[in-house]
């Protein structure tokens, strides 16, 4: 063996011997999954891009402000735009994060009185901003929670709907399982009158007492007429919501698709909806499909 290749052999072999060797520190891990661990005073945190987190199913715009939007991913961030999606910041501490705050907003709402003061509704219950999202309260009402609506014309008066519906991985539908596999805090509906400091329980609503909501509709001209969308069915409300019937003669579809699960209610307001609605109402036929 000549005296370079030996070189080499002993050039590889202490290469081979300080090499540092990289691996997953676990225990680290598991204590960021059971504790806050702050970052260093040096540190300071940036948000460049929005981020992905999954998909995108929970997305608002601010009523009044189309300027604030809002992003809430399935897989635990929540962000804020206030320059039309321009950019986006978290709603969430860098650190801080826990995911049984302010994650997975199925619904969210703001007074039309008071562009700053709203309610949002999720997994952990109701909270309450009044900075328009910028952070949020603890919750003011507990339970999984589906959605919030705030009477257009009194932003002391809001609705909020129970359930899981938007969950649509752990909480989805079957043929078998047409209202859904795992139903959450099911059949609740509630009123404050006082901007969320206390709220009582819409009791013999009528509708039907294993339901969760998915959208709840005021109508602004009038705050008695009201509808909602559950997972057994579309009802209508014209006493503020303090009773409700069953919308029966939905739309037959040329698609097997049960009529009864409606997550989403979208609403056209302008002079002939108000003609359409003020003709079809007093019927019971709903202001659906190719009315709107």
């Amino acid at each position: 063996m000549n005296k370079k290749f030996k070189l080499f052999s002993t050039l590889t072999a202490m290469i081979i011997t300080y090499a540092p060797t990289f691996g997953l520190d676990q225990k680290y891990f598991d204590k960021l999954n059971s504790e806050i661990i702050i970052s260093d005073a040096d540190i300071t945190w940036n948000q460049f891009a929005v981020g992905n987190a999954g998909y995108s199913e929970c997305f608002f715009t601010h009523p009044t402000d189309p300027n604030t939007i809002f992003n809430f991913p399935d897989m635990g961030n929540s962000y804020r735009s206030t320059d039309g999606g321009k950019s986006f910041h978290t709603i969430l501490d860098s650190d801080a994060i826990n995911k049984t705050i302010h994650t997975k907003v199925y619904g969210l709402d703001f007074s039309r009185q008071n562009e700053s003061f709203g309610m949002s509704a999720n997994g952990g219950g109701i909270r309450i901003t009044k900075d328009k999202g910028a952070t949020w309260s603890d919750p003011v009402l507990f339970g999984n929670m589906e959605t919030i609506t705030v009477d257009p014309n009194n932003d002391a008066i809001w609705f909020a709907g129970s359930g899981d519906f938007g969950n649509d991985k752990k909480n989805y539908r079957t043929a078998s399982n047409p209202h859904g596999v795992s139903p959450s805090n099911a059949g609740k509906l509630y009123k404050t009158t006082d901007s969320g400091k206390t709220w009582h329980r819409l009791t013999n609503t009528g509708i039907h007492p294993k339901a969760e909501f998915g959208k709840i509709y005021i109508y602004p001209e009038d705050s008695n007429l009201m509808i909602t969308t559950t997972t057994y069915g579309l009802y209508i409300s014209k006493n503020a919501g303090n009773t409700w019937n069953k919308i029966e003669s939905i739309e037959p579809s040329n698609i097997n698709i049960n009529g009864d699960l409606g997550l989403d209610l979208e609403a056209l307001h302008n002079e002939t909806f108000k003609l359409v609605t003020e003709t079809l109402i007093p019927n019971n036929i709903p202001f659906l499909g190719k009315v709107l």
